[in-house]
């Protein structure tokens, strides 16, 4: 039924990019172990100097920060046609190109690490009345042929990319200065 479809797409979309939500729905994607190869654009996005934040707030401030700031990359992701693949402790990983194939993947992805900066700044004045406290990120973008799969068991499985690509995004989001990013070849 329609009310039954907004539903599963309301529920999906809380995990997954629009167009995959689409694609399930329409069930023209397969929720099957296995995967294809595609050429994507990978984004890891990592909050600089977390440790020492998390170890002078409360636990349930570190939570509320984190929250807010995954809710304000989340928007921009998904308003660049982007996929959040995991969040990983105070790092985030998104995608362009996964669930459709997009010619202009890697533009996309530089579109989104510059709102989410230009964003930041507007963030960081709250956070710092409400806080005390302002974040940067270090953010890492690379492209390539990567195995987009769903990979786990058939009671849990996460859709997701593998291949050097992803690595080099990961590595240059490390070497990355507070609110830089470091584009791949």
């Amino acid at each position: 039924t329609i009310a039954a479809e907004a539903v599963l797409r309301t529920e999906l979309g809380r995990f997954l990019g629009h167009q995959l939500v689409e694609d399930i729905v329409r069930g023209e994607h397969a929720l099957s172990l296995g995967g294809r190869r595609a050429e994507v654009t990978v984004m890891f996005a990592d909050v600089v100097g977390f440790t020492p934040l998390a170890e002078r707030l409360p636990p349930e401030q570190v939570v509320t920060i984190l929250n807010e700031l995954f809710t304000l990359l989340s928007e921009i992701i998904f308003r660049h046609q982007g996929t959040i693949d995991k969040f990983v402790g105070d790092c985030l990983m998104a995608v362009w190109g996964t669930a459709v194939t997009q010619a202009d993947h890697a533009q996309r992805a530089l579109d989104t690490a510059e709102d989410i900066l230009r964003f930041l700044e507007t963030a960081n004045t709250d956070w710092s009345k409400r806080f005390g406290l302002e974040l940067r990120l270090a953010i890492g973008i690379n492209s390539g042929d990567v195995l987009v799969a769903n990979i786990g068991s058939s009671k849990r499985m996460d859709y997701t990319v593998f291949g050097d690509p992803v690595n080099v995004a990961a590595r240059l989001e490390a070497l990355a200065k507070p609110n830089q990013v470091l584009v791949g070849q």
